[in-house]
């Protein structure tokens, strides 16, 4: 019957708030939940931080709502194929955001674990992470000569700056998990609507 008429969806703005909220107030809870598990450091400095991700998260799944509305008078075949395009740049944008919150807490990281090992870590210009090596520790160059006196550091490249490729897959990796939480949502919506 190509001329019925499609039925409209009555999902109430409050449901869908909701369901955005508890979305990622689980997403909150479950990897504050494995960050204990696992003994992360810093759980205040990760806390605050992963509400921010977790607000982010609920602002682009309003965004991704607000297109999808548009698309309920429609089948349900082109809702799905909206949802999986559209989610992808949302979830990209949250990653992103990830990347940049948690960023500072690397430094911190870094230093902690020199620390432990009685060693300093520091990171150059170029974005290397770098251990300052009494001389005697390591063997000096051949062409070092004279140039180097006893005792005196000499910094070595523990991890070598990522480059943007390796920047891009970490964003990747977390963007995949973002988006397969955005198109959970996206589910509970159309769930929540009548069939078509």
């Amino acid at each position: 019957m190509p001329n019925q008429p499609v039925e409209t969806a009555q999902v109430s703005l409050r449901t869908v708030l909701l369901s955005m909220v508890g979305l990622w107030l689980c997403y909150f809870l479950l990897a504050t939940l494995r960050g204990a598990l696992i003994g992360l450091e810093l759980q205040g400095e990760l806390l605050w931080r992963r509400g921010l991700v977790s607000g982010v998260g609920v602002l682009v799944t309003i965004a991704l709502w607000l297109i999808l509305r548009l698309a309920d008078n429609r089948r349900l075949a082109l809702k799905v194929t909206l949802a999986l395009l559209v989610s992808m740049p949302g979830a990209v944008l949250i990653a992103q955001f990830n990347q940049w919150i948690f960023k500072p807490l690397e430094a911190k990281v870094e230093q902690d674990l020199g620390a432990q090992r009685g060693v300093a870590l520091r990171r150059d210009e170029a974005g290397n992470l770098l251990v300052d090596l009494p001389q005697a520790a390591i063997t000096p160059p051949a062409d070092a000569g004279a140039a180097s006196a006893p005792g005196t550091p000499r910094s070595v490249i523990v991890a070598p700056a990522p480059t943007s490729a390796e920047r891009w897959t970490v964003v990747f990796d977390i963007a995949l998990g973002r988006y397969f939480v955005l198109l959970a949502w996206a589910a509970l919506y159309f769930a929540s609507g009548p069939s078509t």
